[in-house]
């Protein structure tokens, strides 16, 4: 019965251990997997400066969101983003109607190049698609609408966005 409690009592401070150091470390982690989400999906390489996720206030935030060029364009950049905030109604989340008080963004640059291949944003657009996940059809099923499908509904009550700038 000792060993037991001990064991139980051992795997509870493992747990609170794992619990801490995933909030400690939740920005960073948040900041990796947006930056590796964002090279596999968009095909160019992306950085991102920094990440602050509020897991008790709602609110996220991300500074010096860097998207690469596709290879054979010239330019320095696709697009910069200074800075990105959002807020959410934390209440709001567990349920079919999704409150996002403010999205602010600022700082956007968007550079857009042509050459013999096509556009910088056709490159991107294509290795998009290529990522995306064929859909899931029942054989002797008719085709599903995507409005018939249940989801979450998501209100956005204020976007703001600040200083954006277009090249091409």
């Amino acid at each position: 019965m000792r060993k037991l409690l001990k064991l139980a009592l051992f795997g509870l401070l493992a747990l609170s251990l794992l619990l801490a150091a995933a909030l400690f470390w939740i920005d960073g982690i948040a900041r990796v997997a947006i930056e590796k989400g964002a090279n596999v999906a968009l095909g160019v390489p992306t950085t991102l400066d920094s990440m602050k996720i509020g897991l008790f206030s709602g609110e996220a935030g991300m500074r010096g969101l860097v998207v690469g060029n596709p290879e054979g364009f010239s330019g320095a950049h696709f697009l910069k983003l200074e800075a990105a905030d959002l807020a959410v109604s934390l209440g709001s989340l567990m349920g079919d109607r999704v409150v996002v008080p403010k999205i602010r963004l600022k700082g956007i640059s968007l550079s857009i190049e042509q050459n013999a291949s096509g556009t910088n944003l056709g490159k991107i657009l294509e290795n998009l698609q290529k990522n995306e996940p064929a859909p899931k059809e029942t054989p002797g099923a008719p085709a599903s609408s995507s409005s018939a499908e249940k989801g979450k509904t998501f209100v956005i009550e204020e976007i703001l966005i600040e200083e954006t700038r277009v090249a091409g």
